[in-house]
């Protein structure tokens, strides 16, 4: 398995790569993505370490993309992701709540996830490289976009397991 799978899995992500000149489709309704500042600088409290990062958003929404979904998934799947890591991240609540002066934490189960780059190359091994550049070109089609309700970035509310379930919004 350790000598196939890596030759047929990157058969199967080069089959569902979508070039990089396709334009992107346009959704009716009224969320809508809109442009977001690409430079812009979070405070981001890394859990692990116990300590404030200062991290550029579209490196911050990389390392998201990374920790929230497997790298083999479709690339519109990581670009939706990539869409939805930045607007969680730009949330006007006032910031992660548990850490003072943070705009969002790498705790899954609080803000988001975040994979950092020697946690990626231990997950990835071999494929390393293939599922890095996976993840860069999703966040690099969508850099800067964020979804808005009246132009407001939306309440991104996303979970890994539901069991099946979920509850009304209402």
């Amino acid at each position: 398995a350790r000598v196939l799978l890596p030759g047929r899995l990157q058969k199967v992500l080069l089959q569902w790569h979508t070039p990089a000149d396709t334009p992107p489709r346009e959704e009716a309704g009224e969320a809508a993505a809109q442009p977001a500042g690409e430079d812009r600088i979070l405070q981001v409290w890394n859990a692990d370490a116990g300590q404030m990062e200062e991290m550029l958003l579209e490196d911050y929404v990389f390392g998201v993309v990374a920790a929230e979904m497997p790298a083999a998934y479709h690339l519109e799947a990581l670009k939706a992701q990539a869409v939805a890591a930045r607007t969680r991240a730009l949330q006007p609540e006032g910031g992660c709540d548990e850490a003072p002066g943070a705009d969002v934490c790498t705790r899954s189960g609080h803000c988001q996830g975040y994979a950092a780059e020697e946690e990626l190359r231990k997950k990835w091994g071999n494929e390393y490289e293939l599922y890095r550049q996976r993840i860069r070109e999703a966040v690099h089609a969508t850099a800067g976009e964020i979804l808005t309700w009246q132009g407001e970035p939306i309440l991104v509310m996303y979970h890994a397991i539901s069991g099946g379930r979920t509850e009304d919004v209402q």
